[in-house]
């Protein structure tokens, strides 16, 4: 399994890139583990529970964002993304197959 921390920041940095317009702290990153996670070092810094979100999210005052720039950005992403067909699922996995053995 790839590490969801080194994920998400590979992820946030590649939306910022997109998002260039915006400011750096208009990103949050956040990586949720459900169930019962075990971490053999403790919590990494960045993980939270889906509690722990929901908490957070009740105490942070909401950001404001005009609609014009939220459409500007919802279009820019979707315009960036790969399309979901079976073909770029397959790719995807052929990579990570590549990139860290194949589990099958």
């Amino acid at each position: 399994m790839q590490n969801p921390v080194r994920q998400n920041f590979k992820h946030l940095k590649a939306v910022m890139q997109l998002l260039d317009f915006l400011p750096y702290d208009a990103f949050t990153p956040v990586v949720i583990f459900t169930g019962e996670a075990e971490f053999k070092t403790g919590r990494p810094k960045g993980v939270s529970s889906p509690e722990e979100l929901l908490h957070h999210m009740k105490s942070t005052p909401p950001a404001v964002m005009s609609v014009n720039r939220m459409a500007f950005s919802v279009g820019r992403l979707t315009c960036a993304r790969y399309s979901l067909t079976e073909k770029t699922d397959i790719e995807h996995q052929l990579y990570l197959d590549r990139k860290f053995g194949s589990l099958g």
